[in-house]
């Protein structure tokens, strides 16, 4: 999903005069007129026929592809700057307490949050490239950080963790309101009850989003072991109502997955 210069190739791209050149998004704006448009299935088919759980799902993906638009907006503007702005913000102190210098573990820390090119990005696909984002995270915490260091390691990569899966509820949250507020509109009572509903749950950390995620992020927080990580991929894929063809996308981004782990593990090496 995003395209990064590695940070030993480039010696400003380290430095804090980069870092705060430009931030990225952080969340993805949803205006009224697209949620109008997703409401009435002229953009991303949420329909009245669709089940709470169909529904819903559909507003993953239409945000999980607004994220992706973003990204790679950033990235097309400065080579990277997603990343290191991500590096520089939540990741400053990690070296510190490991046996790297800055320059490897920032090198190590991008290729960690590198996500793969996806020929499709939905709800899914979006879950796993964070349960991996985590697994590398958590590999570089056992790898590199002595003991005595590891707890507060720890704290920095849930801390960036529970930021990035907040981020993605507020825009959830965000979505069903505005289409609450477009429900009242045009005096829709049965799916201002069902929008509400699924408020509800999001705010008490229920929704369907979360749980799909919770179970996809405990792929690789209950394992060390990669085989089972992807065999756990494929078993969510094969078990969600996705269309054969979505399906398809979905195995295909579990194989990137596989292809940047080799290369993750061929940095760590070097190192």
């Amino acid at each position: 999903m995003t395209t990064i210069v590695p940070a030993m190739q480039d010696s400003y791209a380290v430095s804090s005069d980069y870092y705060t050149r430009k931030k990225a998004p952080e969340t993805v704006g949803i205006s009224t007129d697209k949620t109008s448009a997703v409401q009435s299935g002229s953009d991303t088919p949420v329909n009245a026929g669709q089940s709470k759980e169909e529904r819903e799902k559909s507003l993953q993906n239409m945000l999980a592809q607004r994220r992706a638009v973003l990204e790679q907006q950033a990235n097309s503007s400065v080579p990277g700057l997603v990343l290191h702005s991500e590096i520089n913000d939540n990741f400053a102190d990690f070296s510190k307490l490991s046996t790297l210098s800055s320059l490897d573990m920032g090198s190590l820390l991008s290729e960690a949050l590198n996500t793969p090119a996806a020929s499709t990005s939905n709800s899914t696909t979006s879950d796993m490239d964070l349960a991996m984002q985590q697994a590398k995270l958590n590999y570089l915490v056992a790898k590199y950080v002595p003991q005595e260091n590891q707890a507060k390691a720890q704290d920095i990569v849930t801390a960036w963790m529970t930021k990035k899966t907040a981020a993605r509820d507020d825009e959830m949250k965000t979505m069903t309101q505005a289409f609450i507020d477009i429900a009242k509109q045009s005096g829709d009572m049965a799916s201002v009850k069902q929008y509400e509903n699924q408020l509800s749950l999001l705010e008490a950390g229920k929704g369907e989003s979360q749980k799909a995620r919770n179970d996809i992020l405990a792929v690789t927080a209950s394992s060390s072991s990669a085989p089972e990580w992807f065999s756990g991929f494929m078993s969510k894929v094969n078990e969600s109502r996705d269309p054969t063809p979505v399906k398809q996308l979905e195995k295909a981004h579990v194989d990137a997955l596989k292809a940047q782990w080799d290369t993750f593990l061929a940095r760590v090496s070097k190192h």
